[in-house]
């Protein structure tokens, strides 16, 4: 393996700079690509996360980060050739405000696109039909800028795999310490209304409390307190717990009360 390595770093070493940086440039993109995905619903997911993605954050990336990610939207938008149909070369990499407001702008289409509104359609730049002879799936490929490109591929996409769009019907916490709808966008699968699984957990305890309320919790939390006790030390200290006197901001119908038999 080793050996094969440095045949290969040889060969690279010989070729000319142009070469060097077109074969380092493919190979960004396999590697863009293998974390894309190939199915259209990976190719989705992919949208949608990139869709909702920190616009700060984006225009802040540099070097190696901001490489990777520019190679991502490539091999996006020129899913299946890694040209811009048929040109071959290498088009000028984005700039990362750019990218900020290609995600910024994919993020109102998403948006507005689940609510029901009707996205127009603009002119869409020039692009071919190809069929994979071996999968025999037909694929769109446009030709033109990349950030003129990538829009128009997104939306073939979503005309595909829309329907699975679905917004989180969960509440999270602002920075504020209050609550708000999540609304984070994710592909639906069956009856799934939430984003993950810490957010359909948070809803679900939400509810919880709102139907049993903090002061039967606090003395269920109190019966198995006091059952451990007693299997730890007996039945004469089990006794002898009692209740905590509320803190401030807690529920005040909470007391100091003599411990609860267990059952």
């Amino acid at each position: 393996m080793r050996k094969r390595q440095r045949v290969r770093g040889l060969a690279l070493t010989k070729m000319r700079r142009s070469d060097r940086e077109a074969v380092e440039w493919f190979r960004s993109l396999s590697s863009a690509r293998g974390r894309i995905g190939t199915t259209p619903a990976d190719r989705f997911r992919w949208l949608i996360n990139f869709a909702q993605r920190d616009v700060e954050g984006l225009v802040r990336l540099e070097g190696v980060d901001l490489a990777a990610l520019d190679a991502e939207i490539y091999a996006f938008t020129f899913s299946k050739n890694f040209s811009d149909a048929g040109s071959g070369f290498r088009q000028p990499p984005l700039s990362a405000a750019v990218i900020a407001g290609l995600a910024s702008a994919m993020n109102t289409v998403l948006r507005n696109f689940v609510k029901g509104s009707q996205l127009p359609l603009d002119a869409k730049p020039r692009s071919i039909l190809w069929r994979n002879p071996q999968t025999l799936r037909i694929t769109r490929i446009y030709s033109g800028p990349q950030d003129a490109c990538f829009p128009a591929a997104a939306l073939d996409l979503l005309e595909k795999e829309g329907g699975r769009l679905q917004q989180c019907a969960g509440l999270r916490d602002n920075a504020a310490g209050e609550q708000e709808k999540c609304l984070r966008l994710f592909i639906k699968h069956k009856r799934r209304i939430y984003c993950s699984p810490a957010c359909s957990q948070k809803d679900r305890t939400r509810r919880y409390l709102n139907r049993k309320g903090t002061a039967a919790i606090s003395d269920r939390r109190h019966t198995y307190y006091v059952r451990g006790v007693k299997k730890r030390k007996g039945q004469s200290f089990a006794n002898k717990v009692g209740r905590r006197t509320p803190r401030k901001g807690t529920n005040p119908t909470i007391t100091r009360s003599p411990g609860l038999e267990p059952p």
